[in-house]
Order: C-alpha cells, then sequence, then structure tokens
C-alpha cells in the first residue's frame, strides 16, 4: 500500500526506537499509523503476525467504526527505528474521500486480512 506518502508530512509524528512498544493489545485505539521510515511488527499473543514496512499502515481498524469501543487487538512493536505519522479519525475520512486510490488500497488491504483469518 504505498499510499501512505499522502501521510509523509503529517505533524504528527512518533518516533520509536527498535524493541519499543507504540501500543499493546487492550490500550484504547484512537489513531492509526503510517510507516514512514523503519518497520513494525504486529505481535499477538507473543508471534509476529505481519510486519509493515515503510509505506504501509496499521491500526485503521479504529478508524472505520465511529460507534465501537475501540481496543487494540495486537501490540505493535518496532522492529527498527521508526517513524510514524500518527492519523486521527478525521483527517482518515478526509483523505478516504478524497483519494480514491487509497481508499481502493486499504479494502484491498483489509480483504488481505479477512482472507487470512486475522
Amino acid at each position: 500500500m504505498a499510499e501512505t506518502s499522502l501521510f509523509r508530512n503529517e505533524p504528527n509524528q512518533v518516533k520509536l526506537a527498535a524493541g519499543d512498544y507504540l501500543f499493546r493489545a487492550g490500550d484504547e485505539a484512537e489513531h492509526m499509523y503510517a510507516v514512514i521510515e523503519g518497520e513494525v511488527e504486529i505481535v499477538r499473543d507473543g508471534n509476529v503476525v505481519e510486519l509493515r514496512p515503510e509505506n504501509t499502515i496499521f491500526g485503521e481498524l479504529a478508524m472505520i467504526d465511529p460507534d465501537y469501543h475501540h481496543t487494540r487487538a495486537a501490540d505493535a512493536r518496532a522492529r527498527t527505528d521508526c517513524v510514524l505519522a500518527e492519523i486521527d479519525r478525521t483527517r482518515f475520512l478526509y483523505v478516504l474521500r478524497t483519494n480514491g486510490p487509497f481508499a481502493i488500497a486499504l479494502m484491498n488491504h483489509l480483504a488481505e486480512r479477512i482472507r487470512r483469518g486475522w
């Protein structure tokens, strides 16, 4: 999903050192993230279930359903030193409405996760 270049200049950026956790399963979920630099591991029950390299997003489910009280289903841990763009729901919805390729890439990403059973 290369459309994360849309988020490269976001004002809210998070820097993590390799091994740092951004969030853990059960934490409140109010943002999604775009990987600007580095690589993030998504860890569930102690197992790495997904790697999110540069130009990908994660945590997007927190943005999709506004009526559901969201908590994280997995941990997010920096595999390498990282720079992440932190995206709130207002920004997410704006990009979704104004950028068709991003919307399609997001749907493809979600469909892939469903097929994998995660």
